[in-house]
């Protein structure tokens, strides 16, 4: 996954980040089909574009900071893709996304360190739990469920933008 973060902390140990990432999910299958004692592998990927909304809660001293995030989360799968040999039985998880819309919760948690001229580095592990499902998931559905869950360990290199003081002339 990679994407941009936008953070407005303002308050002593809380605030607000929002970010626009590219993610991608998928699912690949290994086995072998008893009926013809042929291999099965197979592939799917999911691309997304992701915006979480997060709460940003942090403690610690200014140059070192831990931190954790919690909010909602949407996303949309704009691109999908498969490769290898279909299981000749099995079918339903080979079928085009029905649902191409997420939504979820994410949660992370992490620390970053500050420094006056390189910037801010931050380290973060993030589960993020879609409640959207991939493929209808009524009573007499193939899935019970097909939401996402994904875990991810990321790294963010930032600045901090301040916005330029208005001098007052000296009398």
């Amino acid at each position: 996954n990679g994407g941009l973060v936008f953070r407005y902390s303002k308050h002593k140990c809380c605030g607000l980040q929002v970010e626009v990432n590219y993610m991608q999910r998928g699912w690949r299958e290994n086995g072998k089909d008893i009926t013809n004692d042929v291999s099965v592998a197979y592939t799917r990927r999911l691309d997304y574009i992701e915006v979480p909304f997060l709460a940003h809660i942090y403690f610690g001293k200014n140059k070192f900071r831990g931190f954790f995030n919690l909010g909602p989360q949407i996303g949309y799968c704009f691109h999908e893709s498969e490769s290898g040999t279909k299981h000749p039985v099995e079918t339903t998880q080979y079928a085009p996304l029905e649902h191409p819309f997420d939504w979820g919760v994410a949660g992370g948690l992490g620390f970053y360190a500050r420094s006056e001229k390189a910037g801010l580095f931050q380290l973060e592990a993030r589960f993020n739990y879609s409640m959207g499902n991939l493929y209808d998931n009524r009573t007499w559905s193939y899935f019970d469920s097909s939401n996402a869950m994904s875990l991810s360990l990321n790294f963010a290199y930032m600045w901090q933008i301040r916005p330029k003081h208005k001098s007052t002339p000296k009398k």
